[in-house]
């Protein structure tokens, strides 16, 4: 029974094997922005931390709906997959821009521009990589793919929390240009694909999920909010580290809670299995007894 739990979960993780390449660039946000030791010229707490976060966050919503209005369903970004490459890399210079030097969120133009660019490309990145997984005839669930970037953030932020300070950097700037190396792999293995369009009840159900996902969001964002104007950010308890903390032990609960849907999922397939066996072997005792009685 152990063999065949470890050969079905070797299958999932090479099903879910695209989901493991974005995700390097999925958690170079999370390394970026809230590991204190990949700027270590930044205060992570301070307003103009906060400021220049914000206006990254503003560009790639910004940059992700302009690309969507012009695209539209049926279109798809025109690349002759060096951007799979120069792309990432672009990011990962940025971001090796923004971790060694002091000078970059000092002046308003410098705090402003900067992370407006990061949030330009790695949006790209994102649309790149989303068209890739569109394309994909994935057969896996939607928990292994969750597990699969989960794992792979936690992993690098536990990485960057433990690694000194002038190498963390170095690592968070190597995660995008990981990513891209993996999205430059993804393409060529798909060259002949075109990313399909969903079946209307699919892409419906889709929605649903992301407003009510986005509605919470919104509403854990806003009780946040209220929470540090009560409770200074500098009086959380970890201090800078306050942010990455929640972070990893959200991750760990989202990678427990998939480890028990996947072990009610397999415990309810070999009951199902279990009771279809049991019923052909009563259904093979009553025909022989019948054989019996009519002879």
């Amino acid at each position: 029974m152990a063999f065949r739990i470890g050969d079905a979960a070797a299958a999932r993780l090479k099903e879910a094997h695209p989901f493991i390449g974005f995700a390097p660039l999925f958690a170079w946000h999370f390394c970026f922005w809230f590991a204190p030791t990949a700027a270590p010229f930044a205060d992570l707490l301070s307003a103009d931390m906060t400021a220049s976060w914000l206006a990254y966050l503003a560009t790639s919503v910004v940059a992700l709906l302009a690309a969507a209005f012009v695209l539209g369903n049926k279109r798809r970004l025109r690349s002759d997959g060096r951007m799979y490459a120069l792309a990432p890399m672009m990011l990962g210079a940025l971001s090796l821009i923004c971790s060694y030097s002091p000078l970059v969120f000092d002046g308003p133009l410098q705090r402003f521009v900067v992370p407006m660019m990061l949030g330009a490309v790695e949006s790209y990145c994102f649309l790149l990589w989303g068209e890739r997984l569109s394309s994909l005839s994935y057969r896996g669930t939607s928990t292994d793919a969750v597990v699969a970037v989960a794992a792979v953030v936690v992993a690098a932020f536990v990485a960057a929390m433990v690694l000194p300070g002038p190498v963390t950097a170095a690592f968070v700037a190597l995660l995008p240009v990981l990513s891209g190396l993996a999205l430059v792999r993804e393409g060529e293995a798909g060259k002949e694909e075109a990313s399909v369009l969903k079946p209307r009840a699919v892409r419906k159900r889709a929605d649903r999920n992301i407003a009510v996902v986005s509605g919470i969001s919104a509403v854990t964002s806003a009780a946040c909010f209220f929470l540090l104007t009560i409770i200074p950010s500098h009086d959380l308890i970890g201090g800078d580290w306050a942010y990455g903390y929640g972070l990893v032990a959200g991750t760990l609960a989202i990678l427990a809670a998939s480890a028990v849907v996947g072990v009610r999922t397999h415990i309810r397939h070999v009951y199902e299995k279990t009771q279809m066996h049991k019923k052909s072997v009563l259904i093979g005792y009553v025909m022989e007894q019948t054989s019996h009685y009519e002879n």
